[in-house]
């Protein structure tokens, strides 16, 4: 039987304690709020964003996870001799399937 990795993105919001009992992988969005740049979940957590939130003359925007954060993650997964099992948000809310399938294509020949 082969292992399976599960990764998904920050969007999700999945609990820290499934994710580390599941060993699952998140990739983070972006945030963009007044010309700086975060990744949530990782330079920014929920608490910080709406505090931020209630006082803030801009609103955020986001970017989609980079192609590159994708594929690191994918990598590190298949070195430890896990298949990769994708799930994200929807390709009609986000590009980051997008950025799944070029990171995927990016590691050459594979399972799809």
């Amino acid at each position: 039987m082969s292992k399976v990795a599960i990764v998904t993105d920050s969007t999700s919001y999945i609990p820290k304690g499934y994710v580390t009992k599941y060993n699952l992988t998140i990739v983070p969005q972006v945030l963009i709020w007044n010309g700086d740049t975060y990744e949530d979940g990782v330079e920014i957590l929920p608490d910080e964003f709406y505090r931020r939130l209630k006082t803030a003359k801009v609103m955020p925007t986001t970017s989609q996870v980079s192609i590159t954060n994708m594929q690191k993650s994918f990598t590190s997964l298949l070195e430890q001799g896990y298949d990769v099992l994708g799930m994200f948000i929807s390709s009609k809310l986000s590009g980051t399937m997008q950025s799944a399938h070029q990171g995927r294509e990016a590691l050459g020949s594979g399972k799809e």
